[in-house]
């Protein structure tokens, strides 16, 4: 609780420069979030007759689960990292575009809505490659897995389709929110797990199609498109002649607690 009330403190997130993003208040959505995994959870123990004791149960795993994960905020006690991690979205609109943080000052819900579309358009631009290319691994697993969910809906497999298709919306919506910050690469981790998920879940339930004609020339294709574009990023870094040495702008200020082995001691 006391993490919490810090992660809340009206002071601390104003001298941090901190906008409320809805209604002028801080805290509404982590409170909706909070109350969508309680209705969520409250869902699947009534469709599968879940005992009300196993469902308070989970509940409280959940509530300690969350708890001990903010415990860790002890280890390296720090307020600006409280405030950031209660207030993830605030904190990512410090580094935001323009418009995104004009739109989050006047909170404008037509205006946020806008560049929530704007930001779903460009990331289909990126996961199509030809509209934008983008060095990111999975772009061309989506290339299987889109025409996936079609077929397997087609197919009967009613279910799997949707869960797949839930996963991927997953990952647009929160690359339409990177957007707004250049998606770089370094966000890639945070949505390709769950491209792969619905990858993997669709191949599952779709394992007949190995045996299809085309299956093999164009699983090497998009095999090959995958080694040549998506590891483009790790080579081009490897073969700078620059060095790593703009690694040393930040790590000092972000990760004082682990520096990397290249940059000079700050007490040297």
């Amino acid at each position: 609780m006391p993490l919490i009330a810090t992660g809340l403190d009206r002071a601390l997130l104003d001298a941090a420069g901190f906008h409320p993003l809805l209604f002028g208040h801080f805290g509404i959505y982590q409170i909706a979030l909070l109350l969508l995994i309680g209705a969520c959870m409250l869902a699947y123990a009534v469709m599968w007759r879940i005992s009300a004791a196993e469902t308070l149960t989970s509940m409280a795993a959940v509530a300690a689960g969350s708890s001990l994960a903010l415990l860790a905020l002890n280890l390296d006690y720090n307020s600006g990292n409280v405030i950031a991690v209660l207030n993830p979205l605030e904190k990512m609109l410090t580094f935001a575009d323009a418009g995104a943080v004009t739109a989050a000052h006047h909170q404008s819900i037509g205006e946020i809505i806008r560049l929530l579309l704007d930001g779903i358009v460009s990331v289909a631009a990126r996961y199509s490659f030809v509209l934008h290319p983008s060095p990111r691994p999975t772009v061309f697993l989506v290339w299987l897995v889109v025409p996936g969910i079609v077929y397997a809906w087609l197919r009967g497999e009613r279910q799997a389709a949707i869960q797949a298709f839930l996963l991927l919306m997953a990952a647009v919506g929160i690359d339409a929110l990177g957007i707004r910050r250049g998606l770089k690469s370094e966000y890639f981790i945070l949505t390709d797990p769950l491209i792969i998920l619905a990858g993997a879940l669709l191949l599952d339930r779709l394992a007949d199609l190995r045996f299809h004609k085309w299956a093999f020339p164009i699983a090497v294709v998009l095999f090959a498109l995958q080694i040549v574009v998506g590891q483009a990023e790790p080579i081009k870094y490897a073969f700078m002649r620059r060095g790593p040495e703009s690694i040393c702008e930040w790590n000092r200020y972000y990760m004082p607690l682990m520096p990397v082995p290249w940059c000079p001691d700050s007490r040297s």
